[in-house]
């Protein structure tokens, strides 16, 4: 799940190869309440393992975020948050595992974790186009953007939080009630997501960026 893995340096000037914890926090939140919506889910309990994975890493996000929330005294670095990307990983496959692949609840997973999988499609498109290497770091990243238009990394961070609690609960209504009101709610907010992303320039080349020679 290497959209939730680290950089190694933030504030490295040729950007980030990665894709999600460029700024503080936001690995970390992400994962923590993506770990809480499988928890909730009907039934969770009844997959011993699976459960202790999940409420394992929603507390170690909880704990760690104490001191990674803006202004952060500690990183995740690369061996953190690949836990985090297997974790969520975990969670995500044994879901499709016990229960049965029909309906809107086969998008649960996908839309929990919809904030970094649609940065990772953005980033992934990006560096096609211009046309630049695959692990060519870039400032072209949400919260890149998001940062220089002036905002703080507590409310990036804030913010972050919001969508993927409201696409978890979007995965969730999918899972509990019907197509209907899961694709409804699922168009509606990945699409703004999408439009938002696309008038902050995720797509654009940073004029200083060129391609390695």
């Amino acid at each position: 799940m290497t959209f939730l893995k680290a950089v190694k340096n933030q504030f490295n000037p040729r950007g980030h190869p990665d894709f999600v914890e460029g700024a503080d926090g936001i690995a970390t939140g992400v994962a923590g309440i993506g770990a809480v919506a499988y928890i909730v889910l009907p039934g969770a309990a009844n997959d011993t393992l699976a459960f202790a994975v999940a409420w394992s890493l929603a507390g170690a996000c909880a704990g760690f975020l104490l001191f990674n929330f803006p202004p952060a005294k500690i990183f995740l670095g690369d061996s953190g948050s690949t836990a985090l990307g297997f974790g969520m990983a975990f969670l995500g496959l044994d879901f499709y595992r016990l229960r049965p692949a029909a309906g809107a609840s086969i998008f649960l997973p996908l839309m929990v974790a919809g904030l970094p999988l649609l940065d990772a499609g953005l980033t992934v498109i990006r560096r096609l186009r211009n046309p630049l290497s695959l692990i060519h770091g870039d400032r072209r990243h949400f919260y890149d953007l998001l940062l220089a238009r002036g905002w703080s990394p507590r409310r990036i961070a804030l913010t972050c939080y919001g969508i993927t609690a409201r696409l978890s609960v979007i995965g969730w209504v999918g899972e509990r009630k019907g197509p209907i009101e899961f694709f409804a709610a699922a168009v509606l907010s990945v699409g703004v997501l999408l439009i938002a992303a696309l008038r902050l320039g995720a797509l654009r080349q940073d004029s200083t960026e060129r391609p390695p020679q």
